[in-house]
């Protein structure tokens, strides 16, 4: 059975997003702002090709096969990086980026916009994410990468850019604190990303039933 909760007055509650009653308990929403950059999880790397975001020197190179590395300045064209990555042995997305009062990220296996490396005014390839086809056949654990294969890798690249880390980008990534009735901290825990991931936490495993935010 669910815990009824009443919403409560933020203002005792610095950088609070939500505030409420459960019992003679208080349950505050807020923005986690110690949570990890998704991409270093290690799912996949990435190559940025953008001026201002992840300009930091392990997102401006691409390791050859032969051991060299290859930076931004190394390519004119999308196109040649595209080329250097399938001839490395890589899988690889676009990644386009939108920004206008937030942020919208997206892949595609396809160029989406003109050749040029660099981006418009606020939209254009943000850069690629890639995986070398010798960690894909380790982790999936088949010797020959099937189009069934090569399907789920892309199908994982973009539910991973249009959720964790675009929710990253935007700072959607959540935690929540637990108080007793004398505002003593009972619990902690953070990096939800997405109100819908705290959401269903609090409901399967403190039975409380969140108001949408």
């Amino acid at each position: 059975m669910n815990t009824e909760v009443r919403e409560l007055d933020m203002g005792l509650y610095e950088d609070a997003i939500g505030v409420y009653g459960m019992g003679d308990k208080k349950i505050i929403i807020k923005h986690d702002e110690y949570t990890d950059d998704p991409l270093s999880w290690g799912h996949f790397e990435f190559f940025s090709t953008h001026k201002r975001y992840y300009t930091d020197s392990k997102y401006k190179a691409i390791k050859a096969k032969d051991g060299s590395f290859w930076g931004i300045e190394d390519f004119d064209s999308l196109e040649e990086i595209q080329e250097f990555l399938t001839n490395n042995d890589y899988l690889f997305n676009y990644v386009y980026l939108y920004e206008h009062s937030g942020f919208r990220i997206w892949t595609s296996t396809e160029k989406q916009y003109p050749n040029s490396i660099d981006m418009f005014f606020d939209s254009g390839c943000f850069g690629f994410l890639y995986v070398s086809k010798d960690k894909v056949r380790r982790e999936y654990g088949v010797k020959k990468i099937s189009p069934k294969v090569k399907k789920q890798v892309y199908d994982f690249m973009s539910g991973f850019v249009q959720n964790e880390w675009e929710q990253y980008f935007n700072g959607e990534v959540y935690e929540y604190l637990l108080l007793d009735k004398n505002d003593v901290y009972e619990e902690c825990l953070g990096g939800f990303y997405g109100l819908e991931g705290l959401r269903e936490h609090l409901n399967s495993e403190l039975k409380i039933q969140m108001p949408i935010i």
